[in-house]
C-alpha cells in the first residue's frame, strides 16, 4: 500500500473543499493507495509533459513516465499538441492534497497490436525531418488507441523527393506502410518498387 507517502491535509482544509472536489480527491486517493489504474484526459502540452485532468481534477504526467518514449525531446514537441484531447490509463505516482497535486504514471500501459494492411495509405504526424527521411508516426491515424506507431520514410522510399522538402516538422501527412525492417521497425513510404 501507498499510505504512508501520501500527505494527508488537515481536516480544515479538507472541510473547505467542495463536495464535488471532496468525492473526486476521494476517488483518486483509493486508486492510489489500492494501486489502481485510472484513466486520464490530455488537456495541454507543455515543455516537458502533459497538464491532464483525472477524475475532474488537474494533474501532470511528463514525457518521461508517458505510455510510450520517443528518442528526444523535439518528437515530443513535434507529436504532443496530437495528443491533446485524447484519454489514456495510468497510475498515481503521487497525491499531495493540501494544495492538491497529483503526478500520473502511464509507462505501464499497454496496447494491442495495430491492424497495419501493407501498402495502406495512412495518417501520420513528421516527428523529425533528416537528410535521409522523415520520422513519423502512424499513432495519430488511430487516435493513439494503439499507442506510438513510429516509422521512418526514407528518401530512397519517395517517388517525389520534393515532398521531403515541403514537409514541415508537427504536420500531418499521408503515407504507406510498406513493412518492417529486420529490427520489426516501421517502413514507410510511397515507392513500392524500393521496397520490394
Amino acid at each position: 500500500m501507498k499510505n504512508e507517502n501520501t500527505q494527508h491535509s488537515s481536516n480544515t482544509a479538507a472541510a473547505k473543499l467542495p463536495a464535488y472536489l471532496k468525492q473526486a480527491l476521494q476517488g483518486v486517493r483509493q486508486a492510489f493507495e489500492q494501486e489502481e489504474p485510472i484513466s486520464f484526459n490530455i488537456i495541454e502540452a507543455k515543455d516537458k509533459g502533459f497538464s491532464i485532468k483525472v477524475n475532474g481534477l488537474f494533474a501532470f504526467v511528463s514525457f518521461g513516465h508517458f505510455a510510450w518514449s520517443y528518442p528526444n525531446i523535439k518528437f515530443w514537441h513535434n507529436a504532443s499538441r496530437h495528443l491533446v484531447g485524447h484519454s489514456f490509463s495510468g497510475s498515481i505516482h503521487s497525491l499531495k492534497e493540501n494544495p492538491v497535486g497529483i503526478l500520473i504514471d502511464a509507462k505501464s500501459s499497454s496496447f494491442e497490436p495495430a491492424p497495419l494492411a501493407l501498402h495502406s495509405c495512412y495518417r501520420a504526424v513528421v516527428l523529425q525531418k533528416s537528410k535521409y527521411g522523415v520520422f513519423a508516426d502512424l499513432g495519430v491515424h488511430f487516435n493513439w488507441q494503439y499507442g506510438s506507431l513510429l516509422g521512418l520514410i526514407h528518401l530512397s522510399h519517395m517517388l517525389d523527393k520534393n515532398q521531403w522538402v515541403a514537409m514541415q516538422e508537427g504536420e500531418i501527412i499521408s503515407t504507406q506502410f510498406m513493412g518492417y525492417n529486420e529490427k520489426q521497425q516501421l517502413i514507410l513510404g510511397d515507392n513500392l518498387e524500393r521496397t520490394m
